[in-house]
């Protein structure tokens, strides 16, 4: 395996050739975890060109740049390729006040443009324009609107989101990325998702990393590694977790 290394901490990592890539694992001590994304996650081949809509997408992924070109670096590997964007540290003290779940969800719907509960119906990932990461833009038919962005208001049917991450398929190599921060979404899952508009193309995206669940039955899962209160960290129940931010949403 060789790894190369860069100052924002964007790890490559070269995989012997396997018939799937839902073996792959991120590696980092006591991180390493089966990584979730290709089970469920269809990689899509490369595409020439791009969109208004997917270059403009492309720009909000600037920081994740890595120092290779994926496609350059795939065309002339002989194994598939994974790059992980990890997650910063955090710094955690006892004097800080005890976490009250009403108060952490209603700064979220304050300051997110929206609110929303759907099921992914569609997903294409793209390379950024200067092919150093890779991003996914999501279809998400909308069942319920929690917050409405009142600029744009959003009606119950389908909007785009997009997310870091994703897999490319060069040729016969697969070339995937990976943000710890915002884990990707799966086609037929449900999701409740904090949204942030992108004026310029009329989708959206994440509005933090702390910001983004899957509805399992009654239970949620986060969708990130970072450290959430226990709370959220224990799987809130999605009855309360829905019903508090109707309440908070309103109130905001």
């Amino acid at each position: 395996m060789q790894t190369n290394k860069n100052s924002t901490g964007v790890f490559i990592f070269l995989v012997i050739a396997i018939s799937t890539l839902a073996l792959l694992t991120a590696i980092g001590g006591s991180n390493q975890r089966t990584l979730a994304g290709p089970k469920q996650d269809d990689a899509t081949p490369c595409q020439e060109g791009m969109t208004d809509s997917q270059r403009e997408h492309s720009k909000l992924y600037k920081a994740f740049a890595s120092r290779r070109n994926l496609r350059s670096l795939a065309e002339s590997s002989a194994t598939d390729i994974e790059i992980v964007n990890g997650i910063p540290q955090q710094a955690f003290t006892s004097e800080a006040p005890p976490f009250n779940l009403q108060d952490f969800l209603r700064d979220l719907a304050r300051e997110s443009d929206a609110v929303v509960i759907g099921i992914v119906s569609k997903k294409a990932s793209f390379f950024t324009e200067d092919e150093t990461f890779v991003f996914s833009d999501y279809d998400l038919n909308v069942e319920e609107v929690l917050k409405n962005n009142h600029s744009h208001p959003i009606k119950l049917t389908s909007l785009t989101v997009t997310r870091p991450g994703g897999t490319v398929m060069v040729g016969r190599r697969a070339v995937r990325a990976v943000d710890e921060s915002l884990e990707p979404l799966a086609v037929g899952e449900r999701y409740l998702l904090f949204l942030e508009f992108i004026p310029r193309t009329g989708a959206y995206k994440a509005f933090n990393s702390k910001g983004s669940f899957q509805l399992e039955g009654n239970n949620t899962l986060k969708l990130t590694r970072e450290n959430l209160p226990y709370e959220l960290e224990s799987g809130t129940k999605a009855s309360l977790l829905i019903s508090t931010i109707r309440i908070v949403a309103g109130q905001s």
